[in-house]
């Protein structure tokens, strides 16, 4: 009978697959302050795995063309730099996201903003991970057909954006998570989740890339 049981008693999915398949599970888990701290612990976590496994894929794509000790190092700068400039990026401008979203009546601490900031990057670390082997498949197909990847100026800025193209999803449901948010406090209607969503995006794609980039030259 204890076994019977036991077997129908349903495994907690591991937190990657409940960003991607379980979001209302994660807002019941950061609906307070402690909740939240340990979340976004795991959260981070993710994303700094995320931006190492895409620092191995720039320092792969690179090797053909610089050797293994100098794309080793492009990829260790790369990793520092997007983790760091990613997480300054949204220190820097959480004042700016509280601001919208008391605008577009999404009234959330800052505590409850920083977590789902990171939750956007965190879906798109595991989306990324599942995204890498197929791209390191085609540029290693690339090279064997005779093109110099690294020095193709197109393939690599798609390649150094992947971390956040791969994001979209974690977007899509910041959008949701806004809605849940107006719902609660009895509002309704789709404009100003996506309008509150489109400034924070803005406000990102503006202050990432140049602390990434900033930080990326002084160590490269």
């Amino acid at each position: 009978m204890s076994v019977a049981l036991d077997a129908g008693v349903a495994e907690p999915e591991v937190l990657p697959l409940r960003l991607l398949r379980d979001e209302r599970s994660v807002d019941a888990a950061v609906g307070d302050v402690a909740g939240a701290s340990a979340m976004i612990g795991q959260l981070s976590a993710i994303v700094v795995a995320g931006f190492a496994a895409h620092a191995l894929t720039v320092a792969a794509t690179a090797w053909p063309s610089l050797g293994p000790w100098a794309a080793l190092r492009l990829g260790g700068a790369w990793w520092i730099a997007s983790t760091v400039g990613f997480f300054a990026a949204i220190c820097a401008g959480l004042p700016s996201y509280w601001f919208y979203g008391v605008v577009a009546r999404i009234e959330a601490p800052a505590w409850r903003l920083a977590v789902e900031l990171v939750r956007v990057q965190a879906v798109g670390a595991v989306v990324l991970v599942g995204v890498l082997p197929f791209w390191l498949v085609v540029a290693l197909g690339m090279h064997l057909l005779g093109e110099d990847v690294y020095r193709n100026a197109l393939w690599m800025g798609y390649t150094y954006s992947l971390p956040f193209q791969a994001s979209l999803p974690g977007l899509l449901g910041l959008i949701r998570v806004f809605l849940r948010m107006r719902d609660a406090v009895g509002e309704t209607g789709w404009l100003p989740p996506l309008g509150l969503a489109a400034c924070w995006v803005v406000l990102f794609l503006y202050t990432a890339p140049m602390a990434i980039w900033s930080l990326f030259n002084a160590l490269g």
